[in-house]
């Protein structure tokens, strides 16, 4: 872990805690959770908002607005005055949560951590064909399976390509040969009554 201290998530968010992480590493399956990257920030002069830009993995903001809304809905959420998607490609992922006035914006989104997708499990099964089969590996193993895989395939991959040079010499080689007699090749081919007979003569004379 000191080299690789956890996943490399492509959506980006906050790993929270490593216990599940270390598992995966050692057995090859594991658990861990994941939050959002959110800020409390001020929306207008008397209004204060959590503003998320970074989304645990395979979570999108349409599945996150949802929940806050069924949350809302259920009662279960308080304090939520409105939810604006302001995602763009320029700016990237912004999700801009509105907090009514007299709430904290921190409670709410300790509510919103426990009730929707801002924070999520993540978990590792780390299948590997190994010799024809399935088998769960930990990380230092699946290194090693799939250096070993690597090296068997550049070694049959350069040993393929030998092979067609070594083909491509030896023709190369008899064309130097006939180059440097041309005049008792081109006698052989018109004195054999067929290619075969052509070809026979050849190998047999150079």
């Amino acid at each position: 872990m000191e080299y690789v201290p956890g996943p490399d998530l492509p959506t980006g968010g906050t790993i929270v805690g490593l216990a599940g992480i270390k598992d995966a590493y050692l057995t090859g399956r594991g658990s861990f959770k994941t939050r959002a990257k959110v800020s409390v920030e001020a929306i207008t002069a008397r209004k204060s908002g959590l503003v998320v830009t970074e989304l645990p993995y395979l979570v999108g903001p349409e599945r996150v607005i949802e929940k806050i809304k069924d949350g809302v809905t259920s009662k279960k959420l308080s304090g939520i005055s409105d939810v604006t998607d302001l995602t763009d490609r320029t700016h990237g992922l912004r999700l801009v949560i509105g907090i009514k006035t007299g709430f904290s914006p921190l409670a709410v989104l300790e509510q919103l951590y426990r009730y929707t997708p801002l924070e999520d499990s993540f978990n590792i099964n780390a299948v590997a064909l190994v010799d024809g089969g399935p088998q769960t590996l930990g990380l230092r193993e699946l290194l090693s399976v799939y250096v070993g895989h690597r090296i068997e395939v550049v070694t049959r991959r350069s040993a393929y390509r030998l092979a067609r040079r070594k083909e491509r010499l030896h023709l190369v080689e008899g064309l130097l040969v006939a180059i440097v007699d041309i005049d008792e090749v081109i006698q052989v081919i018109r004195t054999s009554d067929d290619t075969e007979q052509a070809r026979t003569r050849l190998i047999d004379v150079f």
